[in-house]
């Protein structure tokens, strides 16, 4: 920049102070100077920016509030939850209390079971030895009665008689047919 004496220059405060400190030139007057402002399109952004926010914040109100309301029914399931749980381990407590008193039951029975069949088994071998003694014995006296009756009847005579004979396989007393004659 070149400057002729008496040239009067309005500069911002950067190169004024810069040309004054080389002495090239010096401050007459002081002038401030200030951008022109749109301050109508300053109070239309304000108002826009003011919208926005207002739905931001309807929008931030109704998120708490949503928020407020789901942690409300969290907290609500969880005492239903712990409740539950409380109840689950009751349950469990007395599911095994039970489940021990039927184990000790059930070891009772097969005890129970297993001396009933060893006595059954005693029974039955009790009731066939029995009824082998009941066979032989009356294959016995049927043969002892056969021999009687001969001897009581050798001496009379002939008359019809009906003998009794025990094949073995029967456990009562038969007629034989013909009976004796």
């Amino acid at each position: 920049m070149k400057f002729e004496v008496d040239d009067l220059a309005v500069l911002d405060q950067q190169t004024a102070d810069s040309l004054i400190a080389a002495n090239t030139c010096q401050k007459v007057q002081v002038l401030y100077r200030r951008p022109l402002r749109d301050f109508q399109q300053l109070f239309a952004e304000a108002w826009f920016r003011h919208e926005e926010l207002d739905r931001k914040i309807a929008v931030a109100k109704r998120d708490a509030e949503s928020m407020v309301a789901l942690k409300t029914k969290a907290e609500a399931q969880e005492a239903f939850h712990r409740g539950e749980k409380a109840k689950l381990e009751e349950d469990l407590r007395n599911f095994q209390t039970e489940l021990k008193e039927v184990t000790n039951y059930e070891q009772a029975l097969e005890t129970a079971w297993i001396q009933s069949r060893q006595r059954l088994s005693e029974l039955y071998r009790t009731n066939l030895q029995l009824a082998e003694d009941l066979k032989r014995l009356q294959f016995q006296m049927a043969e002892e009665i056969n021999k009687r009756t001969v001897e009581a009847t050798a001496g009379r005579p002939a008359r019809r008689r009906n003998r009794l004979r025990c094949t073995g396989r029967e456990r009562s007393w038969w007629p034989v047919p013909g009976g004796g004659q």
